[in-house]
């Protein structure tokens, strides 16, 4: 029969593979989130016995990797799977499917009042865009009858409602497509059933089976766990270059607390240790090194949202950069669409966005705001002839900076201030960095080539 590895999705089995892990579903987890338990059977897989009753006291070691579905989205997204990149590809499919049907040869029906499998499979592909597709799939998983029954339910009649025929038709499998979502790839399926699924739901990569024929647990995660880099491009860490220590410390630590699927899934530049310059200029040259010695990683340049970054990279003349570079610019912020500015006139309210926004205006309005209930203000500086605009800098940067490395610690020390602080600016930033990529297909070297 031969042993499996088997991903469950809140305690449903979504895929599984014969006789070894499986090295794409594999770079969706990290090795801290293996999971070995030991006993006998009886204590831990009972299910075992059914076969072998007679070992109920044999020792064995469970393997198994355990995360949630929304660290499961959040790293699909990171790697460039969103969701737009689902339904794109899912459509693309489709409609190549539909133009092949049509030079297709129909095999005729058996009576006026039934349809074959072609004919039925190709009108539920012509009523199935992305959509209709996840809907039709949230109702097959739901249904406690038919989810994992086997043989599936045979193929309704031409008379039967349409809901019928796409149920027969999602809830049908082949080898090489599963649920009759249009991809063989396994983590555009998952993205796609993230939108549907709860966020906190347990996604488990089971190799228990593998493990028990192969007699050792940490043999088989060590295997296993060579996949995890797996030589993709898409799961190596994303380099990330920021103007100072303070970027870095606010958006690291904005990570373990925010998103922490996603915290050692990014590479920071160490100011402290290296003692590497700060500032616009230095971050340009820094990423100009690392696109001329051909790295691998992908890297992102997060700059300020002001008038020196704007300029700066202008100055740079870059030019086209490669696949895997990227320059973003800190988000577009509402508030600071009508924020108090200080200047030669006195105190204005303006739009601020891309002359004077610095990582601190993103450490939430309960740190920018003073105990006289007014917001700090931005001080205008000087002023860019080529932009023909001012450069403005928050007031009192040591103080907020002082301010938000506070919250932070004391958010680490109790998550109940995650829900009571405003964190909305930081969770911003690290989404532009999540989304950096998002404009081109997950860069795969190597994945053509897996098994």
């Amino acid at each position: 029969m031969g042993s499996y590895s088997t991903l469950y999705v809140d305690g449903k089995e979504l895929f599984s593979r014969k006789h070894e892990p499986d090295q794409v579903l594999m770079t969706l987890f990290q090795a801290s989130e293996r999971l070995i338990r030991r006993g006998s059977i009886e204590e831990i897989a009972p299910s075992l016995l059914a076969d072998d009753p007679e070992n109920a006291s044999e020792q064995i070691e469970l393997l198994t990797y355990e995360i949630t579905v929304n660290a499961l989205k959040d790293r699909l997204d990171l790697m460039g799977f969103s969701i737009k990149f689902a339904r794109d590809e899912y459509e693309r499919i489709r409609n190549l499917k539909l133009e092949e049907s049509q030079s297709e040869t129909e095999p005729i029906s058996d009576a006026p009042d039934s349809w074959n499998k072609f004919e039925a499979t190709q009108h539920a592909l012509q009523e199935l865009p992305f959509d209709r597709w996840l809907n039709t799939f949230e109702k097959f998983w739901n249904d406690k009858k038919l989810w994992g029954a086997i043989p599936r339910r045979p193929m309704p009649s031409k008379d039967s409602p349409l809901d019928e025929l796409l149920l027969w038709y999602v809830s049908t499998q082949s080898y090489d497509i599963a649920y009759s979502f249009l991809s063989d790839d396994a983590r555009l399926l998952l993205r796609a059933l993230c939108e549907i699924l709860p966020p906190q739901a347990p996604v488990i990569y089971d190799l228990s089976e593998l493990a028990y024929d192969s007699g050792d647990a940490q043999e088989l995660a060590a295997f296993a766990e060579a996949y995890l880099d797996g030589g993709y491009a898409t799961t190596r860490r994303i380099i990330v270059l920021t103007e100072g220590r303070t970027d870095q410390r606010a958006i690291e630590g904005s990570l373990k607390l925010l998103r922490p699927a996603l915290a050692n899934y990014f590479s920071f530049l160490d100011f402290d240790t290296l003692a590497i310059p700060g500032g616009v200029t230095s971050v340009l040259n820094t990423l100009k090194a690392l696109i001329s010695v051909g790295i691998a990683n992908r890297v992102v340049a997060l700059l300020d949202n002001d008038t020196a970054a704007h300029a700066a990279v202008q100055a740079a003349k870059l030019g086209a950069l490669p696949r895997n570079a990227r320059i973003v610019f800190l988000p577009r912020l509402s508030p600071a669409e009508n924020y108090p500015t200080l200047g030669p006139t006195g105190m204005t309210a303006m739009d601020i966005n891309g002359l004077a926004c610095s990582i601190e205006l993103f450490f939430g309005a309960d740190v920018l705001t003073k105990d006289s209930g007014q917001l700090v203000p931005i001080q205008w500086k000087g002023y860019d002839d080529k932009l023909k605009r001012y450069q403005g800098e928050i007031m009192h940067k040591a103080e907020l900076q002082s301010s938000f490395g506070e919250k932070l610690s004391k958010a680490k020390e109790d998550p109940a201030l995650l829900g009571t602080r405003d964190w909305a600016p930081m969770q911003m930033v690290i989404q532009s960095l999540v989304e950096a990529f998002h404009d081109m297909p997950p860069i795969d070297y190597g994945l053509e080539n897996a098994e």
